[in-house]
C-alpha cells in the first residue's frame, strides 16, 4: 500500500514538472513573438541607433502606432528586454532604452551573438502547421515554406562573416595555404543558402572564385543579390542545382550546415568528392558552434 502511494506521488510530481515545462515553453514562444514584432518593425534598431525614446518618439521613428508601441515597450520592460529611465514617470513620459549588452543580441545582425532572427524563425515555423497536420492524415507533403512576408531568417550569417574565413578555415593550414596561393583556387559551396558562407570565403581570400549551389530558386536569387551588395559578384556566382548532381573541378568543396537537411546525403557526399581536383578537400560542417 505504501509503495502504491509512493508511485502515485511520483507520477504526480512528474506530471507537474511536465505541466510546468510546457507552460515555460509557451511563455518563451510568446516572448519570441514579441521579438518578431520588434525585429520586423525595426524597433530595436531605432532604439540602438538613435537612443532612448518615449513610446511616441519610437513610434514616430518607425512609422508605427504609439498605443501599440507603448504596449510593446511595457511588455519588454517587464520582461527585462529593455530598460526604463524612470519607472515612476507617466506612461507617455517614460523613456525606454536598450541596455548596452542587449544591443548585440537584439539590434545588430552583424554580431555573432545576434538572436533577433529567432522571432522570425518561430513565426515561419508556425505558418505551415495546419498543412503538416493534414499531411499526417493524408500522407501528402506540406507545401514549402513561403519566402514572404518576413523573408527567411539568415541564422548563420553573422557566424560565417565573422569566423568562417578568419578563424575556421585558417585553422586548417593546408587549406588556408591553398586558398591564398596561385593559381587562384576554385571553391564549390554546396547548399549555400542565401550565400553568406560563399561571400565570407570570398571576402577572406581575395584570389579565389566561389560557385554556390542550392536547390531553392528563391534562395539563389537572394544569394546573388547579397553577393552584388557585398561587392564580390565578380568572383562569386550562384545557380540552382541538386547537391547530388553538381559537377565541376574544385580545390575545395564545402557543405556547411546543410548535410543534415538533405534527403540524399550519401549521394551529395559522393558528388562532392567527385568534384575534387588532385589534392583537393571536402569540408563538411554541421551544427555550427555558438558563442559561449
Amino acid at each position: 500500500m505504501a509503495g502504491d502511494e509512493s508511485c502515485v506521488r511520483s507520477v504526480h510530481v512528474e506530471a507537474k514538472e511536465l505541466s510546468n515545462r510546457l507552460f515555460r515553453n509557451a511563455v518563451g514562444a510568446l516572448e519570441l513573438y514579441t521579438v518578431y514584432v520588434g525585429e520586423q518593425l525595426g524597433l530595436y534598431r531605432a532604439l540602438a541607433e538613435v537612443g532612448p525614446a518615449t513610446s511616441s518618439q519610437l513610434a514616430a521613428r518607425t512609422g508605427t502606432t504609439e498605443r501599440y508601441v507603448r504596449e510593446w515597450l511595457e511588455h519588454h520592460a517587464t520582461a527585462g528586454l529593455v530598460d526604463v529611465d524612470d519607472v515612476t514617470a507617466e506612461p507617455l513620459e517614460r523613456r525606454y532604452f536598450l541596455p548596452p549588452d542587449h544591443v548585440a543580441v537584439l539590434a545588430d545582425p552583424d554580431h555573432p551573438l545576434y538572436q533577433g532572427y529567432k522571432g522570425v524563425e518561430i513565426v515561419r515555423a508556425a505558418r505551415p502547421l495546419p498543412d503538416v497536420v493534414t499531411a499526417f492524415r493524408t500522407g501528402s507533403a506540406p507545401p514549402p515554406l513561403p519566402w514572404e512576408p518576413e523573408g527567411r531568417a539568415e541564422v548563420n550569417r553573422a557566424m560565417f562573416l565573422n569566423y568562417l574565413g578568419t578563424t575556421w578555415l585558417p585553422a586548417i593550414p593546408d587549406i588556408n595555404s591553398r586558398l591564398r596561393a596561385a593559381p587562384p583556387a576554385r571553391v564549390a559551396d554546396i547548399a549555400c543558402g542565401t550565400g553568406w558562407s560563399s561571400i565570407a570565403m570570398a571576402n577572406a581570400y581575395p584570389m579565389i572564385t566561389v560557385d554556390g549551389f542550392d536547390l531553392d530558386p528563391d534562395v539563389v536569387a537572394a544569394a546573388t543579390q547579397n553577393s552584388a551588395n557585398e561587392g564580390v559578384a565578380d568572383r562569386v556566382a550562384f545557380r540552382v542545382a541538386d547537391a547530388s548532381t553538381v559537377s565541376g573541378e574544385y580545390d575545395l568543396v564545402t557543405i556547411i550546415e546543410a548535410l543534415h537537411d538533405m534527403s540524399c546525403p550519401v549521394e551529395a557526399l559522393d558528388a562532392a568528392r567527385s568534384m575534387l581536383r588532385s589534392g583537393g578537400c571536402v569540408i563538411v560542417v554541421d551544427d555550427v558552434p555558438r558563442i559561449s
